[in-house]
């Protein structure tokens, strides 16, 4: 038993929460940048109606020039992101090298967008109507999990590693040689959602039962839900950042 307990103190799920505490402030400085890209994204995708014409060419440039600006600020934001998550997990600074991140980014997108491609492909011209969609929610899922498991490794890898355009490939043999602490990562994950909506669940019946005959009991139910939302989208970002640390300490190695 002793042994057991012993083997989990030294492993990285464990290792990596004593790093974030240890480095709680770098925390709030990763949220904010990365708030401030989706406050950006957001705002700027709500208005961009504004600079669209009846000209469809035009148009396209427009969005293509939208796109390209959200792509240069990601790849700044993830560029100091990451810088911040080295600092975490190796009490150190790495350089920037914003321009091949820029270019290794690009390749990803290519990547990511070939593979969806033939996917949609093979389901929408292979598989029958009928299982498609069972099969197609299972294929997808199974995708993205791959494809965000390679992005983080890869970018951390990226600035970790001395040979620069070989990062992008290394990061398939560590995804290999790192398989099974993958899984354990997606179950750490799926264990601490189950928890999560367990516990709002627990708490959404007893509130209920004890404001079932209160007149503000529509009220309260909206507020719980507001509540609810914010707690969830605040948890999966906490999720999203413990697994930042441990897919950085994957590629460390």
């Amino acid at each position: 038993m002793g042994n057991i307990f012993e083997n989990i103190a030294k492993s990285d799920f464990v290792l990596a929460l004593k790093k974030i505490f240890h480095h709680h402030l770098q925390f709030w400085k990763i949220f904010m940048a990365d708030l401030c890209f989706f406050v950006i994204f957001y705002i700027s995708s709500v208005y961009l109606d504004i600079f669209l014409t009846g000209n469809q060419a035009l148009n396209f440039g427009v969005f293509l020039i939208y796109l390209a600006i959200m792509f240069c600020l990601y790849c700044a934001a993830k560029s100091f992101v990451i810088q911040k998550i080295c600092l975490i997990v190796q009490d150190g600074k790495s350089k920037v090298y914003l321009k091949e991140f820029f270019l290794a980014n690009i390749v990803i997108g290519v990547i990511f967008l070939a593979v969806f491609s033939a996917i949609n492909f093979i389901l929408y011209n292979v598989l029958m109507e009928g299982p498609r969609a069972i099969i197609g929610l299972i294929v997808f899922i199974v995708f993205f999990a791959i494809f965000y498991a390679y992005l983080n490794i890869a970018h951390s890898h990226f600035f970790n590693s001395k040979e620069k355009k070989n990062a992008l490939v290394d990061a398939f043999r560590i995804m290999k040689n790192n398989s099974v602490g993958i899984l354990k990562i997606y179950a750490i994950d799926i264990l601490l959602f189950l928890i999560f909506t367990g516990i709002f669940s627990l708490i959404g019946i007893s509130a209920k039962n004890i404001l079932m005959d209160s007149p503000n009991v529509y009220q309260a139910s909206s507020y719980y839900n507001l509540i609810f939302a914010l707690a969830a989208m605040f948890f999966i970002y906490l999720v999203h950042y413990y697994n930042r640390v441990l897919f950085f300490m994957k590629a460390g190695r």
